[in-house]
Order: structure tokens, then C-alpha cells, then sequence
């Protein structure tokens, strides 16, 4: 211990002797940890940390592609098809992420944000509803009930809790609907991050290849079943892409020749990023070696 406080004593006073150089070797390596440190936390919470749904990594993206291969939304006349034929995967489901429903209960009416989906959605991302229900099929019948989920933060902000909102009738965009689900508190839907409320989709099957059901403007989300691997439901998609089934009639535009895309859904939410963070990974990463560097140049001199 006596050598040890020796030590320390004589590092002190040759830092206090040389106080400018002490100075400037600080504020670099603080300069260049605190930034590093700030924009690596970024990148683990973007990039690296998985998504906070159950077995997150089975959760994927489907998309449909163009001739020249860019992505493109899927129509709902081949998500029906892919239900029926896939053996892939545990739930599929589709999302309409363009509903902006206006929301009148006490006070002033709102515009929320929301998303009309498909009965499977919330299985596919491997979450149930906090209190009450999941959607069923037959709430996405047309002509059933209207019913609609809600978040919890919306429930407690508009209705004081998730108590008192459930099962009680909200209007949106005019219309009654029966507030059957509220999500748990701190629910993340990575998909549409600002969506508040969610109904079922009440698309109708076996429509013209020129009705709203076979446009490309849904995405889709599904869950891989357990032991499935990317690469097998991939050679599933293409090979059911390359066999038309006579029951399953496909426009020219919804042909699905090239199989459709798929990856994990933490790849697709953060692929418009992804390309920026490593950027600026890259430059912090220099900056912390030219932090170095000047530290080690003012150690030379001294």
C-alpha cells in the first residue's frame, strides 16, 4: 500500500506539473469515449438488440416484388393464397397502415393513428392484448360487430384506464365500434411505432382483379413455426410462386413468378438506417482514434 500511495502521489504531481497537457489529453479521450459511447448505444438499440417480441427472431417481413426486383406491398388476393398453401408458418397477417380514424369520445375529436389488420397480426408478432381479447375471424366477416384494441396509454390518457375503456363503444371515423382488447403498458408495435388503436381489416374475398383487394398496398407480417428456418420458408415461397393453383386465381400484377421476398422483421424496420448508422459509426470510430493519437503525440512530446 505505502509503494501504491507513492505512486498515485508522484502521478499527481507530474500531472499538476504538466496541467496544459493534462488538460488537452482529458478533454480528448473524453471527448472521444463520450461520443463513441453515445453513438454505439444507438447502434446496439437499433441495430443489434433484438426486437421486444417472444422468439423475435422468427417474426418476419414479406414482401412482393417488381420484374426488377425492388419490393413491392403485397395484394390481399395473394395473402389469402399464401394462408392456404404455406406450411411455413405459424400466422400470417397483413396490415393497411394508412388509417387515420378520427376519434370522438369526451371533448374535442382527435385524429389517431392506427392500423386495420388481419385476426392473426398480434399472434404473428407473438403478443395478446393485456386485457380482454385477441381478434377473431369472425370479427373480420363483413357485416360483424365493429370492434376495435386499443393501447394502453391511449386508454388511461382518454378514458382514465384500461379498465374502464374495455368493452365500451368508441366512435371512429363515425362509426360505433366495441373496445375489445386493451395492449400491455409499454407495448412497442415496430411496424407502425405511432399506431394507437387497431380493427380488423373486413377486406372480402374472391373479388375482380380490379378491386381494392388486389392492389399492392398491404404489408405483411408473419412467424415462422418453430424449427423453420429463413432459407426453408424462402424455397417454400418461391416454389408455391412457380405452381398456380387453379383455386387461386392471380392477376398478371399479383403472378408472384419471382416468389416473394422475405427477411426478418428487425432487417426490415431498420433497414432505411441502417446504411446512415454505420456511417456515422464509421466516422466516430475515427474520431476516437484521432483522440488517441493526439493523446499519444502529447505523451511523446512531453
Amino acid at each position: 500500500m505505502e509503494s501504491l500511495i507513492a505512486d498515485v502521489r508522484y502521478a499527481a504531481r507530474k500531472l499538476l506539473h504538466g496541467s496544459g497537457g493534462t488538460l488537452v489529453a482529458i478533454l480528448s479521450i473524453g471527448l472521444g469515449v463520450g461520443v463513441s459511447a453515445a453513438i454505439f448505444g444507438a447502434v446496439d438499440e437499433v441495430l443489434i438488440k433484438a426486437l421486444p417480441y417472444p422468439e423475435a427472431q422468427r417474426v418476419v417481413d414479406l414482401t412482393d416484388r417488381t420484374p426488377d426486383d425492388e419490393p413491392l406491398p403485397i395484394a390481399y388476393g395473394t395473402f389469402l393464397e399464401l394462408v392456404q398453401r404455406s406450411r411455413s408458418f405459424s400466422a400470417l397477417a397483413v396490415i393497411r397502415e394508412d388509417w387515420r380514424p378520427s376519434f370522438t369520445a369526451s371533448g374535442e375529436p382527435t385524429r389517431l393513428e392506427g392500423d386495420l389488420v388481419t385476426p392473426d397480426y398480434f399472434a404473428a408478432l407473438g403478443v395478446r392484448p393485456w386485457l380482454g381479447r385477441d381478434f377473431t375471424a369472425a370479427d373480420d366477416a363483413t357485416g360483424a360487430p365493429r370492434v376495435a384494441i386499443v393501447t394502453h396509454s391511449l386508454a388511461e390518457r382518454r378514458f382514465g384506464s384500461a379498465e374502464a375503456v374495455l368493452d365500451s363503444t368508441i366512435t371512429l371515423d363515425g362509426e360505433s365500434y366495441t373496445v375489445v382488447g386493451v395492449m400491455p403498458e409499454g407495448f412497442e408495435n415496430a411496424l407502425t411505432p405511432a399506431a394507437e388503436v387497431w380493427a380488423p381489416l373486413r377486406y372480402l374475398t374472391g373479388q375482380s382483379f380490379e378491386s381494392r383487394e388486389w392492389g399492392h398496398h398491404l404489408r405483411m407480417v408473419g412467424r415462422l413455426r418453430a424449427g423453420v428456418t429463413l432459407e426453408q420458408a424462402q424455397r417454400e415461397l418461391v416454389a408455391i410462386g412457380g405452381s398456380p393453383a387453379a383455386e387461386f386465381p392471380r392477376p398478371a400484377s399479383a403472378a408472384m413468378e419471382r416468389g416473394l421476398a422475405l427477411q426478418s422483421l428487425h432487417a426490415s424496420v431498420t433497414s432505411g438506417v441502417r446504411p446512415a448508422l454505420l456511417v456515422i459509426l464509421g466516422a466516430v470510430l475515427l474520431l476516437l482514434a484521432i483522440a488517441c493519437a493526439n493523446v499519444m503525440n502529447i505523451l511523446l512530446a512531453r
